[in-house]
């Protein structure tokens, strides 16, 4: 790739995240230029994340504060001011717990990395104690049926007792360790992933270990067992996935594989390298031709996410940009150039909540 071009394409992308983000700064930090005007959890922590992602988070302390002010008190989670109204009778019975763990992961997670405390995350503390309970727990995740699922789950659960030992519940870090001792029996030694590919493919098996192995793995910085064979499942699925094909793709498959395809070929540099090394200098090309006109990406790479953790964000429409989309590819971007050349400079972060 013509390094000018390179240059020029990683400057454009960082000042056009600068000058969106402003807009909307401006405007109530919504998901979207087009999205619900109503004030959320969800895109105020995303937009608080791509501030320090982008260096420019002066404006942030308010918007801090205010989601220190929405944790809910008898359960340390965070819940949407709407989640409890529009969801009771959904038909899932756990759909609120599941909002509110998934929002307690990603404002747990950024808290963590700009040195912010919040009160205890409580509902987690049914995990202390009798192993069985943490067992039981684990056990009754979907990991037949989503492994996806369950791998997020095991993400935010993780994240949030991370945050909680760092608060200042030491009895955490004992129940981490219990928590990445059944992960290691679970794994498969024969393709290095957790979960089957009955029911969603090898696609939510990829995706499912991601979020696993962000929220447990390399947050601690440990060591996994079959690095070799987890990487080889990956790019195997890197070669047949349709997301990856022509110009396809969706943020969530992008930053997740990019995510562990940078993440292991740091811990094996120079196995299969060149596969790897070509791959991000493919996808990078792609992504640089698949830009809005702000500069930006929506969800769906050149549209706007419509619904995020059950929630309804705005319109699913073809050029805009949304604070998911963008934040996520951004880091896809980070760890692709990261691949391709480890001194090569980026003037912007990976993600504070899903890097």
């Amino acid at each position: 790739m013509n390094s000018l071009f390179f240059n020029s394409e990683i400057n454009s992308i960082y000042n056009s995240a600068i000058s969106w983000q402003e807009d909307l700064v401006k405007i109530g930090l919504p998901f979207s230029q087009i999205s619900d005007r109503r004030k959320s959890i969800d895109a105020v922590s995303l937009h608080i994340d791509l501030a320090h992602m982008i260096k420019k988070n002066s404006w942030c302390k308010k918007e801090i504060n205010w989601l220190k002010n929405k944790q809910d008190l008898e359960t340390g989670l965070w819940f949407e001011s709407y989640t409890k109204d529009l969801l009771k009778d959904h038909d899932n019975p756990r759909v609120i717990e599941m909002v509110g763990t998934y929002l307690g992961f990603q404002v747990s997670s950024l808290f963590i990395s700009i040195n912010e405390k919040a009160n205890l995350i409580s509902f987690w503390n049914v995990l202390k104690g009798d192993n069985k309970n943490l067992i039981n727990y684990l056990e009754k995740m979907p990991w037949h049926n989503s492994p996806w699922g369950a791998g997020g789950w095991v993400d935010s659960i993780s994240t949030m007792m991370i945050a909680n030992y760092k608060w200042g519940d030491y009895e955490f870090k004992e129940v981490l360790s219990r928590f990445i001792d059944w992960l290691n029996n679970k794994q498969s030694s024969i393709t290095g992933l957790w979960g089957d590919d009955q029911i969603q493919g090898i696609a939510g098996q990829i995706n499912g270990t991601y979020h696993l192995s962000r929220g447990t793995f390399f947050s601690l910085d440990i060591n996994m067992n079959y690095e070799k064979q987890l990487l080889n499942s990956l790019i195997e699925y890197l070669k047949q996935d349709e997301h990856f094909f022509d110009d396809n793709g969706e943020a969530c498959y992008d930053l997740d594989a990019s995510f562990l395809l940078y993440k292991l070929h740091r811990r094996l540099p120079k196995y299969r390298a060149p596969e790897i090394k070509e791959f991000a200098e493919r996808r990078l090309k792609t992504l640089f031709s698949r830009r809005n006109n702000d500069g930006l990406y929506g969800y769906f790479i050149d549209s706007s996410q419509d619904f995020h953790n059950y929630h309804f964000v705005g319109p699913r429409e073809k050029g805009v940009s949304d604070i998911q989309g963008t934040v996520f590819y951004m880091t896809t971007i980070f760890y692709l150039i990261r691949i391709m050349n480890p001194s090569q400079f980026v003037p912007w972060e990976a993600s504070l909540t899903h890097g």
